[in-house]
This record gives structure tokens, sequence and C-alpha cells, in this order.
């Protein structure tokens, strides 16, 4: 899993080397930061956790610097969301492909029905777990570029129902490396791993994803 995690924040770096000249080509002076000082953002495995999704506050004190703050929720809204849309998009539709094929290479001797609930490609729903989180940090980018390696350090508190192993409240600092973006326009976006070494193993690392705007 570290490996992996090696590899994601290798890969965001090397995007960030990509794109960093054509979104700005005047980058030996300002980035779009320092015109969009104050934004919002929301996120999918956001940096603050445990949580699913969070939405926060950042403003850009420098040309390099962000600082951040945020709150998160993992509940049972929140989990079945992604689950539901499978169900109703691409598990719905594999198994009703699939249970048609089954029916026409059995002659319909097999009720079409009885193959629909054999082959259901449809997941479990997870059970409920409720988790809020709130917390912040900072981030460290390259002066210049609009799209730019980034590295920041955060510290987060949540209170929970007790699951995957967490307690009913706890507090962490966390890490954070990849790749942030501010366009000319004020559009943001960041991708990156987090490591969270106090939370339980399989709370630690994740890949965070969030999209906003500053003004």
């Amino acid at each position: 899993m570290r490996r992996r995690f090696h590899h994601l924040i290798l890969f965001a770096l090397l995007i960030a080397s990509a794109f960093s000249l054509p979104i700005r080509t005047q980058a030996a002076s300002e980035s779009s930061r320092t015109k969009h000082r104050i934004g919002v953002f929301a996120g999918f495995n956001p940096d603050i956790a445990p949580a699913t999704i969070a939405g926060g506050l950042g403003v850009n004190v420098t040309d390099y610097f962000r600082i951040y703050g945020a709150y998160g929720a993992m509940n049972k809204t929140t989990q079945e969301l992604p689950v539901r849309l499978y169900n109703n998009s691409f598990g719905l539709a594999f198994t009703t492909i699939f249970a048609a094929v089954a029916y026409v290479a059995t002659l319909g001797l097999i009720k079409y029905r009885s193959l629909w609930d054999a082959l259901d490609m449809r997941a479990d729903l997870p059970e409920p777990v409720r988790v809020s989180t709130y917390g912040g940090g900072f981030k460290l980018m390259i002066p210049g570029l609009d799209a730019s390696p980034a590295i920041g350090l955060g510290y987060a508190k949540y209170t929970s129902d007790g699951s995957y192993g967490l307690g009913t409240t706890g507090e962490h600092l966390f890490f954070t490396g990849g790749l942030d973006a501010t366009t000319d326009g004020g559009f943001h976006f960041n991708l990156g791993g987090v490591y969270s070494p106090q939370l339980p193993k399989n709370l630690r690392w994740r890949l965070a994803f969030s999209l906003g705007f500053y003004f």
C-alpha cells in the first residue's frame, strides 16, 4: 500500500510538470493564486479524515502558501450514494443484458427472472456508519505555476460511532502531496495522496480529490 501511495504522488508530480507551462506561460512572475485569494471547495475522500465527502474554505496567503479549513462526514447517505449510482446504472444494465443472453442461450428453459436474480451484479449497500470530522492545514506550492506540485500538513478531529476501529472521539495529523491547480478564471482542482499515521491502518492512506472556485 505504501508503494502504491508513492506511485500516486510521483504520478501527480509528473502531471503537474507536464501541465504547468501550458496553463500559464508567464510562470516567471506570479500564478493565478495571487489574483484569486479566497475560495470554496468540495472534495471526495478529503484531506481531513475520516470522511467520505467534505466542504471547506481556503485562503491563498501568498503565491506559494495556502491555509484551509473543512468539515466532512461519513454517514449512511454519503456511503450509499456512489453504490446507488452504480446499481441504478451499470449494475442494472449489466444484469439485464447478461440475463437476456442467458435466457436466449437456455432457449427459455430457465425463467428470465430466475436468471436475473442469479446474475444480479448490483452491489450490496454498506452498513451505516456515522462519523463527522473537522480540521484544517496548509499547503506549499511552487510560486508562478498555476498547476503546481503541492505538499502540506494538517490537523483533524472527529467523532464516531466506533466503526472502522475508531474511538468515539479522536484527533490526528495528516500529510498531503499531489497536484494543485488554479486557472486564470479561478477554477480550482486538487488531486493527491494523504497519509494519516495516527488513524487505523485501513484509513491511513487515501487518494483525495476536490474541486472549487477562488474569487
